[in-house]
Parts: C-alpha cells; sequence; structure tokens
C-alpha cells in the first residue's frame, strides 16, 4: 500500500507548467487527489470548502505570495494544522528563514526531482495526517 493513497493535495503556483508538473509528480507518488489553483485567493477558497492534506505552494506568486497564503492558512482555526511545503527557486537564505517564520512545515528548492519530493514528504508524513485527526 502506498503511503499517500489516500491524501489530497492541493498544488499553489501562478505558473500553469509548473502547476500541471507538481500535479503529475505528486500522482504518480500516489496522492489519491490533486488539484491546482492559480493564485493564492483561489488556494484559500478551495482550501475553506475542501479538506486537503498538503499544500505545495511556490514562494513567489502575484498578487499573493506564497508567504502570504500561508499566513492566511495559519490564522484560521479550520486549517491552521494543513500541512504546507513551500517551493521555491529562490535562494536567499532570508526566504527561508520568512518561510519558517510564517509557519511553512518545509521548505524546497527548485529544481528538485521526484525522489527529492517523496522523501520530504515521508518526512512530512505526521503532520500530514493531522488533517485526519
Amino acid at each position: 500500500m502506498n503511503a499517500f493513497n489516500d491524501l489530497r493535495a492541493l498544488v499553489v503556483d501562478d505558473q500553469s507548467m509548473m502547476a500541471e508538473l507538481l500535479k503529475s509528480i505528486l500522482g504518480k507518488l500516489g496522492f489519491v487527489d490533486v488539484a491546482v489553483a492559480e493564485s493564492g485567493a483561489e488556494a484559500l477558497e478551495r482550501l475553506r470548502s475542501e479538506r486537503f492534506h498538503l499544500v505545495l505552494a511556490d514562494l513567489k506568486m502575484e498578487p499573493m505570495s506564497g508567504l502570504r497564503l500561508v499566513q492566511f492558512i495559519r490564522a484560521d482555526a479550520a486549517l491552521k494544522d494543513t500541512c504546507v511545503l513551500m517551493a521555491t527557486a529562490s535562494r536567499d537564505i532570508a526566504s527561508a528563514a520568512s518561510a519558517k517564520h510564517v509557519g511553512v512545515d518545509d521548505y524546497l528548492l527548485k529544481p528538485f526531482t521526484p525522489a527529492t519530493l517523496r522523501a520530504r514528504l515521508e518526512k512530512l508524513m505526521p503532520l500530514l495526517r493531522r488533517a485526519d485527526g
């Protein structure tokens, strides 16, 4: 049995090609359902109407950054336990520190391999499961 086969993920990226690539990778890793939101506002709408175990969000999006999205997630009592993995091509240390400060559960540098993503998700499994609790 696949560790991810009963989990739902929401990919948030304002670049549709990247969002579809991430959706495909998560699907191949075994997530039962992977939805896509092209903006932070759309992601919040989806999160408030559906249950997701994982939010995989891009750091640099317009008009709402991934950091701002996480601030909204953590401030919402119904969403605050959602596991958030931030993905970014930004190599600056300040971005990683800001992500941790707002409550991102883990931070992944692009480009990454599916194996790297799987390893991060396996490490995050207890946090992915708290949405069931």
